[in-house]
């Protein structure tokens, strides 16, 4: 099987597909940037921003001033991830190239790919740089290869990094610590509300979260963020999304764990392209995986959208 080729990152992506990379959330990408900044005035000028930004956003990265002293050689040790890419990478489906760094063209493209055709069989091709749509007639031009190969990093990003089910985004304001979903998953609603020491409705709480893994689900995902992005759909998008999210898991064309791990738009397909705005909405609130997408079925949305449970189970504490 063939690889797909980095040559030169700094020739084969830009300086701008490896900050939003980082931006969101790609640590190597991270330090790819942090080791461009030594010799380029532009990402020298913005790191501050983005170290910031990482941090905020909850993951872990040495001080400013510590990175600032490290030599090339030691932040090349972090940056050289980045392109150590997972095998599974290259059986993933096309389609799960499509991404926030692609033009609207681009992503449209990928999602006319038929879903069985890999990575691994366009490889060739993309290292030639002769890549050619199925249904485009000229070849990409070279603005566009570097984002295709920018959202491969990012793919293999998701691959190497353990998924969860709860976003790791600090900027999501949760109903409920990890911990006290682990409370619930071991003692129900009944021992949640006690330990918690939930004062009001306790009958209501335990008849809407009486199922202990719809419950664990909702308890998990629930935010004050998600809860105002389903409100603001219509009917028929909330229903779109609901029947996307239940063929996509129905079709036998990739291991369910691995599903789980890809980026959001694997909901899409050519037929859906008008959802795609929505899908990223939900993206960059940090619902970026498919395993964030378990509250997409109909009962999850009914809790989601309780205002009574929701204020049953809210306190003063904001987490």
């Amino acid at each position: 099987m063939e690889k797909i080729v980095f040559k030169n990152l700094n020739v084969d992506i830009s300086d701008a597909f490896i900050w939003n990379m980082a931006y969101n959330l790609c640590v190597p990408a991270f330090y790819e940037y942090a080791l461009r900044a030594k010799s380029k005035v532009a990402p020298m000028k913005n790191l501050p921003k983005l170290h910031r930004h990482l941090i905020s956003s909850g993951v872990k990265l040495p001080t400013l001033p510590f990175l600032n002293a490290q030599s090339k050689i030691q932040l090349k040790k972090e940056a050289a991830k980045l392109t150590l890419i997972h095998p599974k990478v290259y059986e993933a489906p096309v389609r799960s190239l499509t991404s926030i760094f692609n033009s609207q063209k681009i992503n449209n493209l990928l999602l006319q790919e038929r879903l069985g055709l890999k990575i691994s069989h366009i490889t060739g091709d993309l290292n030639k740089k002769r890549f050619r749509f199925t249904n485009a007639e000229l070849e990409i031009t070279s603005r566009e290869l570097s984002s295709l190969k920018s959202s491969f990093l990012f793919l293999n990003w998701f691959y190497v990094k353990p998924a969860y089910l709860r976003p790791s985004n600090n900027s999501l304001s949760f109903i409920c610590l990890p911990r006290e979903v682990t409370e619930f998953n071991k003692s129900g609603a009944l021992g949640y509300i006690n330990k918690m020491s939930i004062s009001k409705n306790h009958s209501f709480i335990q008849l809407k979260l009486h199922n202990r893994k719809l419950g664990s689900e909702f308890l998990t995902l629930y935010s004050n963020q998600l809860s105002l992005f389903v409100s603001s759909l219509s009917k028929e998008k909330l229903n779109t999304l609901l029947r996307l999210h239940k063929l996509i898991y129905n079709i036998d064309f990739i291991d369910r764990a691995d599903l789980d791990k890809l980026p959001i738009f694997m909901l899409l397909n050519k037929r859906n392209f008008s959802m795609y705005k929505t899908v990223e909405k939900l993206f960059r609130l940090g619902y970026t995986r498919m395993v964030h997408l378990r509250f997409l079925n109909q009962e999850c949305i009914d809790l989601i959208m309780s205002k009574k449970l929701v204020k049953s189970l809210k306190r003063d504490v904001t987490h």
